[in-house]
């Protein structure tokens, strides 16, 4: 775990049994000297033992429900810093250990950064059951807090702004369904935001222009100018245009649209209410795709609302295979336009020799690869250095008939993706395809967005602990975010 101030390891408890051979002449010294170890000088070394143990670089954090360890230290030495040297060097060890994937324990549970932890917990808190699960058994002093306010304090606690929180919610499409669970109790995070903009806070024009486009997320909906409703659309905006936008003119500029939305909510807006820079608004319309309106990744230019859109769904019985996409990038699959024939066969080699002849008719991969109207087919692209495959990887991929470079990418791709998984970086593809990713889901298309909920995987906790339960992947040649994760969070 993170905090603003650094890598920071919390243990809620922790408890020791000595053992002492049988002959020992005096234990009852000795378990008063690890006793004071423990009580006086351990916290501290371990802190030191971990930040030597662990890259101080990464954002990720681990909760442990239980760590069992054995740790050998010498019965006869009286230096209590070198006790606690060895003591915190081994429970440094076992944490290293667990955190580098070599260790397949239960209970254990990743969140990629500070935020989407948090994220979790907000999720857990609408649900009801925060403070009956063990990940987040560190906020149990907030149990008996309202909703908003417990995770106002959690977010105070971690160091982490709520409106990091409120952009990974809307990011992983969670938002609509926290804040609609949370009502009026989701109100202290919107309290929480409003210090950053302050009266004194000048909005400038982009920024109040990036709100308004986006304006329409409040139709339809229930008090539409209460907290709720502010933080739907600050979470859509941030979500849309990343971190460009300095976060108190943004808070401002929602408050702002928001209030004015409730003076004018039937008819054009006044010449004479109009903010600077905006000039002439019209109503807002009657249409609820939040995402429907977000540019894409590197468009700086606020666009007019387009007409209303009705989200596609289709079902996906290669769903699964989605999770591999960052890892297939990372491996040199083209993200050029003209190249989405070749992204269709990669995706669908991952499946197998047995599906993958089928999977090259499926309108979800067929859309997602960017696969465009007939015409002349390009050149397969040439991606050197792609390892060879073993023969019972080479047996489960089978040939593609439009050339070998497609098996040889989709099982660099598949490879990658399995060193994400503890202790299955070695298995064999077909078994990660039976037990990991190869899960059916339903494939959600909106403009900017294709949202794929799939469903439980066999071993899906590797996933989890892999992070991997959810997965957020820019496709550049859609100019579209892909997120994937599970159905039932």
């Amino acid at each position: 775990m993170r905090t603003t101030s650094g890598p920071a390891t919390s243990i809620e408890r922790l408890t020791c049994t000595y053992l002492v051979p049988a002959d020992h002449r005096d234990p009852a010294p000795l378990a008063a000297r690890l006793d004071a170890v423990a009580g006086a000088r351990l916290a501290g070394t371990l802190a030191d033992a971990l930040d030597a143990a662990l890259d101080p670089a990464d954002p990720s954090v681990w909760v442990i429900d239980r760590l069992e360890l054995s740790v050998s230290l010498p019965g006869d030495v009286d230096d209590l810093d070198l006790l606690a040297r060895l003591w915190a060097r081994g429970i440094a060890d076992r944490i290293a250990a667990v955190v580098a994937g070599a260790l397949d324990l239960p209970g254990v549970r990743r969140f990629p950064h500070r935020a989407g932890y948090l994220a979790a917990f907000a999720a857990a808190l609408a649900a009801g059951d925060a403070h009956t699960r063990w990940e987040y058994a560190t906020f149990a002093g907030l149990a008996a807090a309202p909703p908003g306010q417990a995770l106002v304090g959690a977010a105070g606690a971690l160091g982490v702004p709520v409106l990091d929180v409120i952009e990974v919610l809307a990011r992983t499409r969670r938002l609509d369904s926290v804040l609609d669970r949370l009502g009026a109790a989701a109100a202290p995070l919107w309290r929480a935001l409003m210090p950053a903009a302050a009266p004194a806070v000048a909005v400038d024009a982009p920024t109040l222009a990036a709100v308004w486009a986006r304006r329409a997320v409040l139709a339809g909906r229930p008090d539409p100018s209460g907290p709720v409703a502010r933080l739907r659309l600050l979470g859509v905006v941030r979500a849309g245009t990343g971190r460009a936008l300095d976060p108190q003119r943004l808070v401002a500029a929602v408050d702002q649209v928001v209030s004015l939305l409730d003076r004018f909510p039937s008819a054009d807006v006044p010449d004479s209410a109009v903010p600077p820079g905006l000039g002439p608004l019209v109503a807002r319309p009657q249409w609820t795709d939040p995402w429907s309106d977000i540019p894409a990744a590197g468009d700086s230019a606020t666009p007019a609302a387009p007409e209303p859109a009705s989200p596609t769904s289709l079902v996906c019985p290669y769903a699964g295979v989605l999770l591999i996409v960052p890892d297939l990038l990372a491996a040199g699959l083209s993200p050029a336009p003209e190249a989405a024939e070749w992204r269709l066969r990669v995706l669908a080699r991952c499946l197998g020799a047995r599906l993958a002849a089928e999977a090259l008719d499926d309108a979800a991969l067929r859309l997602i690869a960017g696969v465009p109207p007939p015409g002349p087919r390009p050149g397969i692209p040439v991606v050197p250095g792609l390892p060879t495959p073993s023969p019972s990887d080479a047996a489960f991929l089978g040939a593609d008939p439009a050339g070998a470079v497609i098996a040889l990418l989709a099982h660099a791709g598949v490879r990658l993706f399995a060193q994400h998984l503890a202790g299955f970086g070695n298995a064999s593809l077909e078994h990660l395809h039976t037990n990991v990713y190869g899960v059916p889901g339903t494939v959600t298309v909106r403009p900017e967005l294709i949202d794929v909920a799939l469903e439980p995987a066999p071993l899906q906790v590797l996933l989890d602990l892999a992070g991997l339960d959810e997965l957020v992947c820019p496709l550049p040649w859609l100019g579209a975010d892909l997120v994937v994760r599970q159905a039932d969070r």
